[in-house]
């Protein structure tokens, strides 16, 4: 390439280099197009002719060895998300279970330790004016010490037990209702075991699974409320935190009269907490028995219907006209006066027959009508013959 100002050959120069060597003057770019030479004309290719058929393909009388495997096909099963729920609660059914079981032992310990409390002020009461034999202030201590120490790990056990399978419960019911979770699983334990907060959490998580498994599978549109077995325990829950704080607070004094004030309340708290323990039987019992389809709850409002009538009316018996007579003597001087005889027709049914039929002789000779019998039922239609 030459440079067009100095005329002088460029040497080779590197990829990028657009600048003459001798005076920096630019240099053209030069882009290479291939042309076809001339005198030759370019066109496509011509295709190929379709191949003729020559009928299916020979294995040479064996089976080909590609294809798919020589294996059974089943029909594939998808896990859908209610069956994923069911496999979650069936994993927590038993900790539920369980963990009623142990609420109603850590109920018991607590009525005991209760027992114990109220033996000790009892004890405390007799000790201002007499003087107490070891052998009863020992027994009643060790009672109360026992006692809440069985109830605190009965506590404790049954909150490892039940919080894992409310918060697999929690999910499950919302699964089977077709819905997504409200809260991640995350949420929903920290509300139950986070201090102060589980105050609110925890009721609040009770509710929303009460709720869950009252809206799912039913008719009723209304909005549905709180149990009240739910209502119970979240106030006798705060109740107890409250009496808990108050005993603390109180356990601090060093008088006579905060002694006996921390043994009343210790007493209060163990109550208390027994009916926690038992409420909670009570919900994990309605939970599992809500989910399984066999709550045992009354039904209310029902209203008996009354029965059908046991004897057939005549016919127009229902829309009595406002100048008819009902009685029969109306109806006999009606057919005298017209000269008319009746035909009546009984049900079916025995005596006599399904098909029978009674026919009285004329009215105006015979001048009555015949009697019903005795046993069978009323004569339901009447029919005049011209």
């Amino acid at each position: 390439m030459r440079c067009p100002r100095c005329a002088r050959t460029q040497p080779p120069m590197p990829r990028g280099v657009h600048s003459c060597v001798y005076c920096s003057a630019p240099l053209p770019i030069q882009r290479w197009r291939a042309h076809p030479p001339p005198g030759v004309t370019v066109g496509r290719r011509p295709e190929p002719p379709p191949r003729a058929y020559h009928g299916p393909p020979s294995y040479h009388g064996r089976p080909p060895r590609w294809g798919f495997p020589t294996v059974i096909w089943r029909t594939a099963t998808v896990q859908t998300e209610s069956d994923d729920a069911a496999g979650v609660l069936g994993r927590a059914r038993s900790a539920l279970r369980i963990g009623a079981l142990t609420a109603g032992l850590t109920a018991l310990a607590a009525v005991i330790a209760a027992s114990g409390e109220t033996w000790r002020y009892v004890l405390m009461l007799r000790g201002r004016t007499e003087v107490l034999p070891p052998v009863p202030v020992r027994a009643s201590e060790a009672l109360v010490v026992s006692a809440s120490w069985t109830a605190v790990a009965g506590a404790l056990l049954t909150a490892v037990l039940v919080l894992p399978a409310l918060v697999r419960l929690h999910a499950a019911t919302a699964h089977r209702a077709g819905a997504s979770p409200s809260r991640r699983p995350a949420s929903v334990l920290a509300r139950m075991v986070v201090p102060v907060w589980n105050l609110h959490g925890i009721g609040q998580v009770l509710s929303e699974i009460d709720l869950g498994l009252q809206v799912e599978g039913s008719e009723d549109q209304r909005p549905q409320r709180v149990s009240r077995w739910i209502t119970a325990w979240w106030v006798l829950w705060v109740l107890n935190a409250v009496l808990v704080v108050a005993t603390l607070v109180r356990a601090f004094g060093t008088s006579e009269q905060a002694v006996a004030d921390t043994v009343e309340l210790h007493i209060a708290v163990d109550l208390v907490g027994a009916a926690v323990a038992l409420c909670t039987v009570s919900v994990l019992r309605r939970f599992l028995a809500r989910w399984d389809g066999r709550d045992g709850a009354v039904p209310r409002g029902w209203q008996v219907q009354a029965p059908a009538p046991t004897r057939l009316r005549r016919a127009g018996a229902d829309r009595p006209s406002a100048d008819a007579d009902p009685s029969p003597a109306a109806d006999d001087a009606t057919a005298e006066g017209t000269g008319q005889s009746m035909v009546t027709t009984a049900p079916e049914g025995p005596p006599g027959g399904p098909d029978e039929i009674r026919q009285t002789s004329d009215a105006t000779s015979a001048g009555s009508q015949p009697s019903e019998p005795a046993d069978g039922p009323e004569l339901s239609t009447a029919t005049r013959i011209p």
